[in-house]
């Protein structure tokens, strides 16, 4: 397959890559991912260079070929953004080449994956970490304006795919009393945050997927990739909540679920420092797309419960090819559950369910 690629490539060479010299052969490299991922990724380079000149993605299964061509669609939208949005993705070179599973072949975005920043003891370093994070924030702020939509179609887009998630949501689950009657407010004001409009939402923006350069002028440079999981017609601010969130996990120091826990703690609900930082990030968003902050609490429900349905459906995946993620089997030892249950006391759910009893809290 990839032998027949780099045929293709070079007999189109001038399309692909108009102006550069055409080099006389191609190698791959096969860069390392989660095996709960969709593709499996190649990095290409001409002759003996030593710098990749483009980047492979292959479907692990036949279906992953209707998303690489959905990303290949949404990467070609994106192209068409102002600069700071088009220059910072992967252009997309060709898609679906003799590949039953899907094939799709990207520029390559220089940069490496934003640092997690820790003090010399260990502990986060949240005046540097809030630099880095506040460049990806103006820049996620940026795109989601190039993107936003407000017509009638797009709206009843996020609607339906939203109200299936928490259809799916509340069938996988054993929720509270109390934790359906939140769901069943937030699906309530769902019309509010549609009639502001939805954005692209790429789906996994995290340090890892976050590449930073430092230009000459010492002002840093971003690029984001792997846009394997972007859905066209997303709430805003999920993106954002996913990058913050996820980097206080990141940096979390306890271990095991309650780690996962106390680490969300601080980042949303707890007073301190780090609290501070993600409502600092988030206000400046805010202002940025006009979008009110008062919103913040359903933005982060439907987060919350978009993320765990995503991840149920990643567990149910893996398990029916025998298979299981390493934090997966991490959480079934330590919680003492068969792996068969494991996937209903994921820790989503579990910060789900601490973030209500939250709100419900501060509300009491």
């Amino acid at each position: 397959m990839l032998d027949e690629l780099a045929r293709h490539i070079l007999d189109g060479w001038e399309t692909h890559f108009p102006g550069s010299v055409r080099p006389s052969s191609l190698s791959y490299l096969n860069a390392t991912g989660a095996i709960e991922g969709g593709t499996t990724t190649f990095l290409a380079f001409a002759d003996r260079s030593q710098l990749p000149l483009f980047v492979v993605k292959v479907g692990r299964r036949v279906s992953d070929g209707v998303r690489l061509g959905r990303e290949s669609e949404l990467l070609n939208r994106l192209a068409t953004c102002p600069d700071v949005v088009a220059g910072a993705v992967p252009r997309s070179i060709c898609h679906g080449h003799s590949c039953t599973t899907g094939l799709l072949v990207l520029s390559v975005i220089p940069g490496s994956p934003m640092a997690l920043r820790r003090k010399p003891e260990g502990v986060p370093d949240l005046k540097r970490a809030a630099d880095d994070l506040g460049v990806a924030t103006t820049w996620l702020a940026e795109m989601h304006l190039a993107t936003r939509r407000l017509d009638v179609e797009a709206r009843d887009v996020a609607r339906r795919r939203l109200l299936e998630v928490v259809s799916e949501f509340r069938e996988s689950f054993v929720l509270t009393a109390v934790e359906d009657e939140v769901v069943v407010n937030v699906v309530d004001a769902l019309e509010d945050l549609l009639d502001r409009g939805v954005v692209v939402q790429h789906g996994d923006f995290s340090s890892q997927n976050i590449l930073m350069e430092t230009r000459s002028s010492g002002r840093p440079s971003l690029g984001v990739i792997d846009w394997t999981w972007s859905e066209e017609h997303g709430l805003p601010a999920h993106d954002l909540l996913f990058l913050l969130i996820g980097y206080s996990l990141q940096l979390r120091v306890g271990s095991g679920l309650p780690g996962f826990v106390g680490a969300f703690r601080q980042c949303l609900i707890d007073e301190g420092s780090a609290r501070d930082m993600t409502f600092d990030l988030f206000r400046r968003y805010c202002r940025a797309i006009g979008f009110e902050s008062a919103h913040l609490p359903q933005l982060i429900l439907w987060f919350l419960i978009e993320r765990t349905v995503f991840d149920y459906r990643m567990l149910s995946a893996c398990s029916a090819h025998g298979i299981w993620p390493r934090w997966t089997l991490a959480l079934a030892a330590e919680s003492l559950v068969p792996l068969s249950e494991v996937s209903d006391r994921q820790y989503w759910i579990s910060l789900f369910r601490t973030y209500v009893s939250a709100i419900r809290t501060e509300a009491a």
